[in-house]
């Protein structure tokens, strides 16, 4: 994972879990490796009360950045492997305002020749010299984009006329977290949300053992939550870029 948070050393998977070890009175475990009962129990606490913490809010901290440089004739282009949705519009490296969202629908709707389906549907590219001439009308300088499983698609399709502009696609997304599942893992969140994890994480093992105070831990966890959130800028249902009614957070 992208180290998030300050220059000092990132809280790790094995850290969080032994700290959450602790509360219960185990001593700490070497490694994560072929766990026993209570420590399988404590990593998936771990990973509960850190996505608990992570989707609270869009914290800045979240936020991530691309570029993709487009190549003439393709459409579709990967995203980030962190992308869980965009923060703003995307634009292009030109004079020319944002893109226009369109949902994959739309599109099929607006395009219903297009032959340049989503990676992953089975369906391969165009090849064929007569393939391509039926597509015509398909290329030329992008105006609008979607986003299917993990890739954004540009249409029309960018063609070498467009590209040879040096055309690069921009937008700002919010991340999605990682599992965590080795020793070193990064717990993907800012130092100050640390304490945070440890007590919901705490909170969530001590409830399924049995633990009278459990509760306890739970209420901290929030508090802790509560205090770093309410100076944070947007809430997760916040949608701030919006245009004619398009949601640029799909």
């Amino acid at each position: 994972m992208v180290t998030i948070g300050t220059a000092s050393t990132p809280r790790t998977f094995i850290q969080a879990v032994n700290r959450c070890l602790a509360s219960i009175g185990e001593s700490d475990t070497a490694t994560l490796l072929n766990p026993t009962r209570r420590i399988s129990m404590a990593m998936r606490h771990v990973n509960d009360a850190r996505d608990e913490v992570f989707y609270r809010t869009l914290w800045e901290w979240r936020r991530g950045h691309l570029r993709i440089n487009l190549v003439a004739n393709t459409m579709w282009y990967v995203l980030p492997t962190d992308y869980q949705k965009m923060a703003t519009g995307v634009s292009l490296n030109q004079k020319a305002g944002p893109l226009d969202f369109i949902s994959y629908e739309t599109l099929i709707n607006m395009y219903p020749d297009l032959r340049a389906f989503p990676p992953g549907t089975g369906v391969s590219d165009l090849t064929t010299v007569s393939q391509l001439a039926l597509q015509t009308e398909n290329y030329g300088a992008s105006l609008s984009y979607c986003i299917v499983d993990g890739y954004i698609g540009l249409v029309p399709i960018p063609d070498a006329e467009f590209v040879a502009q040096e055309i690069s696609l921009y937008a700002s997304y919010w991340k999605q977290s990682a599992p965590l599942t080795s020793d070193n893992d990064d717990l993907g969140v800012s130092r100050q949300l640390y304490l945070a994890v440890d007590y919901l994480s705490s909170a969530g093992l001590k409830k399924a053992l049995e633990f009278a105070d459990w509760s306890a831990d739970h209420q901290l966890g929030q508090r802790q939550l509560h205090e770093q959130s309410s100076s944070d800028i947007e809430v997760e249902d916040t949608n701030r870029y919006n245009q004619n009614a398009i949601n640029y957070n799909e």
